[in-house]
């Protein structure tokens, strides 16, 4: 049963204050959620509590408790995506302003978003003024792939927007979140959120990158973003384009993204990579999209510029693409030391539906102290410096040293 103590100090129609202890089994909030859940309909909604209040007359409210058993199911007009909340509990307080602003602070909330548990240390959500509609979410620290659940299920993002972020499938933590949201919708973008990133790992996307080991600055909202990342101990990885991940002892750069309607466009400034074999650049733009009869079409342009290089470690950045697949086995098995500099490698393709129309690779590399063994059962090639330029399946070696 419903219990309710309250001690009230005044006159009910003048001045007062007062407090109450309130116990709430199987309480039905539902009308309370439908008066900020905008389009989303809030089929069903319970929680049982046990809520400690103060309160006077003036309107100020504070509110201290717990809750357990919190469930909820809600769907969202004219779509097939829904939300199940389930088996959550969390400690809470509350504030209410006599202006109508009101705060929520959550700890060691724990809870199943689509019968996955999570739990989340800490939380607060804010609306600094009564008669504005925004609202503010801090949290020092979340885990990403809840976040990039969340996403998927609940926040206003295009469907091509919904395709690339279930299959980066980031994992990490989220530091010193802030996330700002309208409750009328009104926010351009759907939300604005940022927050500091430690240990994320993100799977290749079509042609872009995936990596671990990410740390650094997100910024995002439902339509554009970026990441400024610093990060030491970092592996990137392009799977369709070469065999081997790509290990930096430090790495700094950023990668931003803008999403439309049938369209996504991830690109990067030049990424600046240092290790003790390899100092160099990188960057890469990759555009998706999608024509009126929903052919998937994909340009990816990559550049890799070596101002230092051990050849050996460098076979990493031949490529294993089927149209230089005889030249680049031929590099990997004749390339047996040396150092390279002032280096370069570039690639350009389109693709429809995954299948490549065409494309087009080069590149050029300074060889100093180089040892080039250019068949199995000829003499190698020792101390050479040399110059060598490559044209798609088009090799040439200037040397004037061995």
């Amino acid at each position: 049963p419903n219990r309710v103590l309250v001690n009230l100090d005044g006159w009910p129609d003048s001045g007062y204050s007062g407090q109450a202890w309130l116990t709430m089994p199987d309480l039905d909030v539902k009308p309370l959620l439908a008066a900020v859940t905008g389009d989303w309909q809030v089929d069903q909604a319970q929680v049982s509590s046990s809520l400690w209040v103060h309160f006077s007359s003036d309107g100020e409210v504070q509110l201290r408790g717990q809750a357990v058993n919190a469930n909820a199911v809600a769907s969202l007009a004219n779509t097939d995506r829904q939300i199940n909340l389930t088996n959550t509990g969390f400690d809470l307080y509350a504030a209410l302003a006599p202006a109508g602003a009101w705060q929520l602070q959550v700890s060691n909330l724990s809870l199943d978003w689509q019968n996955t548990p999570w739990e989340v240390p800490m939380l607060f959500v804010e609306r600094p003024a009564g008669d504005a509609p925004l609202v503010t979410l801090r949290a020092p620290v979340i885990d990403l792939a809840m976040i990039g659940s969340m996403v998927l299920d609940a926040a206003p993002i295009p469907d091509a927007g919904l395709e690339a972020l279930r299959t980066l499938d980031p994992r990490g933590e989220l530091v010193n979140l802030v996330a700002d949201t309208a409750l009328d919708g009104s926010m351009p973008g759907g939300f604005h959120l940022r927050g500091n990133l430690r240990q994320i790992a993100v799977d290749p996307w079509n042609a872009a990158p995936g990596g671990s080991g990410l740390d650094g600055y997100l910024e995002l909202n439902g339509v554009n973003g970026f990441v400024e990342v610093d990060s030491n101990n970092l592996n990137i990885s392009l799977p369709l384009l070469f065999a081997s991940p790509w290990h930096y002892d430090h790495v700094n750069s950023r990668v931003s993204w803008e999403v439309s309607e049938g369209r996504v466009h991830a690109y990067s400034t030049m990424i600046d990579v240092d290790s003790s074999d390899l100092q160099g650049r990188v960057a890469f733009d990759v555009l998706n999209t999608r024509d009126p009869e929903n052919n998937q079409e994909t340009r990816f342009t990559l550049q890799v510029g070596v101002a230092r290089m051990d050849v050996l470690q460098g076979k990493v950045y031949l490529p294993s693409v089927p149209q230089v697949a005889n030249l680049m086995d031929w590099l990997r098995s004749s390339l047996q030391g040396g150092q390279l500099h002032d280096s370069a490698f570039l690639y350009r393709s389109n693709s429809r539906n995954g299948v490549e129309i065409s494309s087009a690779a080069g590149s050029w590399y300074q060889a100093e102290a180089g040892e080039l063994q250019f068949l199995p059962d000829w003499p190698a090639l020792e101390d050479i410096s040399a110059t060598v330029v490559v044209r798609n399946n088009n090799v040439e070696v200037l040397s004037d040293r061995g």
